[in-house]
């Protein structure tokens, strides 16, 4: 799945760093409530606003796993499903940081994860 970042999101969410650039093309790892997780610019894996972004491919990769909870869904392939999987990565946890860049790096092939 593809998106690309709305020109004028700055006035949609006006005074954050999003770390993403006007008019880019997104993939979309996973889907959470709404919200899409994103590789930013930094290689960060976050989550922003579906809001925020212009669909450009809705093909959703087949090994998603979906799942709604509390009438909100959750979407992701299943390597990156696990429960704290997000926590677990952004708190640096080596063999949870391993699994993501090993699926990044099957996904995209090349190291950028575009």
């Amino acid at each position: 799945m593809k998106v690309r970042l709305q020109k004028d999101y700055n006035r949609i969410m006006p005074g954050k760093k999003h770390r993403l650039t006007s008019g880019m093309d997104y993939r979309v790892i996973g889907i959470e409530c709404d919200d899409y997780r994103i590789i930013n610019d930094k290689n960060d894996p976050v989550l922003y606003p579906s809001r925020l972004f212009d669909i450009t491919d809705s093909t959703e990769p087949s090994d998603w796993i979906s799942k709604i909870e509390d009438g909100c869904r959750y979407a992701y392939p299943a390597e990156l499903n696990e429960v704290g999987f997000w926590e677990d990565y952004h708190d640096n946890v080596p063999t949870v940081v391993d699994v993501f860049h090993k699926y990044m790096a099957g996904l995209c092939g090349n190291g950028r994860y575009e």
